[in-house]
This record gives structure tokens, C-alpha cells and sequence, in this order.
């Protein structure tokens, strides 16, 4: 009996797009969208594909999502639903702008590397990979931030993402229909060299990897190749990206680590990614309710604080520099009270007196620096304090809450990033699609340098 991959291949019509037909077709589509944003002037900073990855803790994991809401053009109609495979809403796509008729498929191989923002960043560089070599995308789940803990267990993609315009720019299927097509096997892993890292860093990212291979056979029963053997350097990444265009069944792991993937145009290509890939509608609806009720709909700033020298010090990363912790803590205390004062300076200087900090859920001594200097200082503390119920569930789910911050800080006419999230990062993403600028808040005029590698 003839199998689907080859039927398809018979019957189909494959229709090809280069990328810069794509590029015209969006811009055309897009131009009259953008809308100037006056914000503060951003860095000189360039376009860096390499971010900082978040090491996780080990824990285990219930692969169940605790609940889900419904995706709805009103924040009103959102309601709990009951959770349904990913097989139910990914499905065979063949409705997108670019067309790849599914020949090939790019399975993510990224999962306890870094957290959820490392891992959508490593999916947005995929998406640029699978549109330039006319590969059909497999979805994937998420885990929670290891500072959070990750006992809510997975989280998928379209509670995430928006499905249904992602899909109009990439195919994406599930990895059901992936186990199906490609026997439950990868011919080919293209993964990151460890050549130029440390010992501990070497042996860190070969047990996330062979943690990652378990994940793939306890959730879909897929096996990933056995790269223990593997010298991970430049030569061999080389030769994998190099044969990587005649394999069928592909996968990437570390796509943000590896400098040369053959994505050509790929600072313009990931522009029109950004259109495409953004949260989950409910996600976006329920920001703009934060929207219209935190600052009361005037201008306003948004801050991401987070301390990764506090971080390092109250979870105990060795490699993130706790062993300083006794010298750096005094001294990020004083310091956190003059970034405050650079904060508020600014936003004398723009008439705005509305600020707005994300940070992860506990004490900060910069909240309370600066709310000795602005009037009105909102936290993630108020959101979930708003009269909808569906909005106050967000205390009980960091995960979803963190996605309705960035969309929030996404909208700010100010936007100070953290200069080593990839948290800021992905809001940075989310406001350059509508021309917003981003600057960091160790940039401000008055920030102590010796903090300068810390926020």
C-alpha cells in the first residue's frame, strides 16, 4: 500500500515562494499597519542572534496543563475549557503565505536549555530556518520558568501562540503527525558546538540534552539520535548544515547558539516573522484589559527589573555568579535606589507619571526605591487585583500572568529592558513589529556601572 508521504508527493501541487516574494507580499499587507511610536532613543546596539540562556534547576514535571481559556475577541467571553491535544487544533496546514507542501519537516529539539523565553526565541529563529528551506514546522510545548517552578507542568503551544496566524506564514503540524511521517525517528540532529565552553558548561548542556531525549519519548515516543559520541565543534556543525537540505525528517537543537544556520537575509526575514509569531489571542485580550485599567489609559513606562545577582544568590547558580553573593548583594541594595532615581528623572522629562515594573514574584528593593519617588507604581500585584475573575486567576498561573506582562509591556510608550533577559527580549521583538522603541535601564544617565551587568 502506497504511504501518505509518497501520495502526497504524487498528487500535490507544490507551490514555491522565494523570501523576497514573502517580504513583498507582507510589507504590502503590513505598511499601512505600522503607526509611530515616540519613545526614548534606543542604543546603538546590533542585531545579536545569541542570547543568554537561563540555567534551569532539575525538577520533574506533570505533563498536564492545569487549565486553559478559550481564545476570544472578547475578555468577557474567555471561559475554562477543558484541555485538548495539540493534534485537535495543529493540524496539516496548508493555508500559508509560504507554501512548502509539507515535503520536509523541522522538529525544535530545545526544551531544558533555558526557560520559556529561550525557548521561544530558539522557536522564532526555527520558523526563519524552516521558511528558507521550505520545511513544515512541528509545535511544541513549554515548561515554566525554573524560578517559578515547574510543577504546572507543560504548556502547550497554542495556549502560547497564536496558531492560526502563525500558520499562515509557516506549515505546522503536530508531533503526532511528525511520529507518523517520520517512523518515530530523526535522520539528522543539527546541534550547537560545546568546543569553545568549559568543562561544567560541556557537561550541563550534554544532560539537558539527554534529559530533552527522554522528554521526546515519554510525550510522543520519538527517539532523538545518540550524540554522546558526538566532538560537538565547528567542523562537524559545518557538515551537518551543509547535508542538513537533503534530509527529510531534520531537527535543530540550540538554534539560537549556532551563528551560521544558511538563513540568508535573516535580520529582514525575522522582521516578518515578529508579525506572525505573537501570543496566544486570549493572552493579547486580556492585555488589553490590563491596558484600559492600569494607569488609567494615559502614557506610561514599563520596566523589566530583574536582579540576576538576587537570583543567583537566593537560588544558589553557581555558574550565574552566586559564589560573589556576599560582596555584590550590599552593594546592588545602595545601587538600586540610584537606578531609581534615574527612572524618575526620565519620566519628569516626558510628563509621565505611571510606572509600571515587571520582576519575578518576590521582594524587591527597587519597588519600594521607587515608590518613594513616583506617584504611581503598579506590579504584576495589581493586575491580578482587577475585577474580572478570569484576570485574578493569573496569581494562581506565573506562566500565563509572565504572557500578559510582556503583551502589557509591549504596549508601553517606554519600554527599559533588562539587558541580559530573554524575557526583555522577546517584548523587544513584540514592539519593534509597531515601531516602538526599547532602550535598557542600565542606559539611563545615573545608573551605577558597577550594576551595569547585573540588570
Amino acid at each position: 500500500m502506497i504511504s501518505y508521504r509518497w501520495f502526497r508527493w504524487i498528487i500535490g501541487v507544490q507551490l514555491l515562494v522565494s523570501f523576497p516574494e514573502v517580504l513583498y507580499i507582507h510589507r504590502r499587507l503590513t505598511a499601512s499597519r505600522h503607526g509611530q511610536i515616540v519613545g526614548i532613543p534606543s542604543p546603538s546596539v546590533a542585531n545579536n542572534l545569541t542570547y543568554v540562556v537561563d540555567n534551569p534547576v532539575l525538577f520533574d514535571v506533570d505533563l498536564r496543563e492545569d487549565d486553559i481559556h478559550e481564545q476570544t475577541t472578547e475578555i468577557s467571553q474567555i471561559q475554562d475549557m477543558d484541555d485538548e491535544t495539540e493534534d485537535k487544533v495543529v493540524q496539516r496546514s496548508s493555508t500559508s503565505i509560504y507554501k512548502t507542501g509539507g515535503t520536509k519537516y523541522l522538529f525544535p529539539v530545545h526544551f531544558w536549555e533555558g526557560g520559556p523565553n529561550w525557548n521561544y526565541l530558539s522557536f522564532r529563529r526555527d520558523i526563519a530556518y524552516a521558511i528558507t528551506h521550505n520545511r513544515t514546522l512541528v509545535t511544541i510545548p513549554f515548561h515554566n520558568h525554573h524560578i517559578l517552578g515547574w510543577e504546572k507542568g507543560w504548556r502547550s503551544f497554542k495556549n502560547t501562540f497564536d496558531v492560526g496566524k502563525l500558520r499562515e506564514l509557516v506549515p505546522l503540524v503536530s508531533p503526532a503527525v511528525y511520529k507518523e511521517d517520520c517512523n518515530a525517528s530523526m535522520e539528522l540532529l543539527i546541534q550547537f558546538t560545546l568546543s569553545q565552553r568549559n568543562t561544567v558548561m560541556r557537561k550541563y548542556f550534554r544532560q539537558q540534552y539527554e534529559r530533552t531525549r527522554e522528554d521526546f519519548i515519554d510525550l510522543w515516543d520519538i527517539n532523538l539520535p545518540d550524540t554522546s559520541h558526538n566532538r560537538r565543534n565547528k567542523t562537524e556543525l559545518a557538515g551537518q548544515v551543509k547535508v542538513a537540505d537533503s534530509v527529510y525528517c531534520l531537527g535543530i537543537n540550540g538554534p539560537l547558539q549556532i551563528r551560521d544556520l544558511h538563513i540568508p537575509n535573516e535580520i529582514e526575514l525575522l522582521k516578518v516573522v515578529d508579525e506572525y509569531f505573537k501570543p496566544a489571542e486570549y493572552i493579547r485580550n486580556m492585555a488589553d484589559y490590563v491596558t484600559k485599567n492600569i494607569c488609567n489609559m494615559k502614557p506610561f513606562v514599563a520596566i523589566h527589573w530583574r536582579n540576576r545577582t538576587g537570583e543567583a544568590c537566593e537560588f544558589g547558580m553557581v555558574l550565574n555568579g552566586a559564589e560573589a553573593c556576599a560582596e555584590r548583594m550590599p552593594l546592588l541594595t545602595t545601587a538600586s535606589a540610584r537606578a531609581a532615581d534615574a527612572v524618575s528623572e526620565l519620566m519628569k522629562n516626558h510628563t509621565i507619571d505611571c510606572v509600571y515594573v515587571a520582576a519575578p514574584p518576590r521582594q524587591q528593593a527597587f519597588v519600594d526605591h521607587l515608590r518613594q519617588r513616583v506617584s504611581r507604581v503598579f506590579t504584576a500585584k495589581d493586575i491580578v487585583l482587577l475585577d474580572k475573575k478570569v484576570i485574578q486567576k493569573l496569581q494562581e498561573d506565573n506562566y500565563k500572568l509572565s504572557l500578559v506582562e510582556q503583551e502589557f509591556c509591549a504596549k508601553a510608550d517606554i519600554f527599559l529592558s533588562c539587558g541580559k533577559s530573554n524575557w526583555s527580549d522577546f517584548v523587544r521583538n513584540r514592539r519593534n513589529v509597531h515601531n516602538k522603541e526599547t532602550s535598557y535601564l542600565r542606559d539611563l544617565p545615573g545608573v551605577p556601572k558597577e550594576i551595569y551587568d547585573w540588570i
